[in-house]
């Protein structure tokens, strides 16, 4: 397993709420990454972009398909399954709505035996 972490902007004054990063990697190694024999990447690229901080997840993984994706989107996923991984990202993004008021976008792209792309952006500092 491989990891590559950027950070190309400043975000010392970007505060996060707990637990909005390690659920995503976590599901980017125990569902992409993990199962596959080769192994794989997860990145993580932190930068300044029009007054906004994007944080981007990425995984060169087993990917899932657009069913899944749209289950794990609309918090439909089956809680109590071995395939819980809608729990920790519904909640990432319920703390990013409620800590930025709404001003924070969260999107996935996934494709199977491609991957998965988690982009996150928040208000910058002046935005704050």
């Amino acid at each position: 397993m491989n990891f590559i972490i950027s950070l190309n902007a400043d975000i010392s004054n970007i505060t996060l709420p707990v637990f909005t990063l390690q659920p995503l990697v976590e599901n980017a190694i125990k569902y992409g990454i993990e199962p596959r024999e080769e192994g794989g990447t997860v990145s993580i690229l932190i930068t300044s972009e029009n007054d906004r901080i994007v944080i981007r997840i990425k995984d060169d993984g087993n990917g899932m398909s657009q069913n899944k994706l749209s289950d794990i989107l609309t918090e439909n996923e089956n809680i109590g399954t071995d395939q819980s991984t809608g729990i920790g990202i519904a909640n990432v993004m319920r703390r990013l709505k409620i800590a930025f008021q709404e001003r924070a976008l969260f999107s996935i792209k996934s494709n199977v035996e491609e991957g998965t792309s988690i982009m996150i952006i928040l208000p910058g500092a002046r935005n704050v």
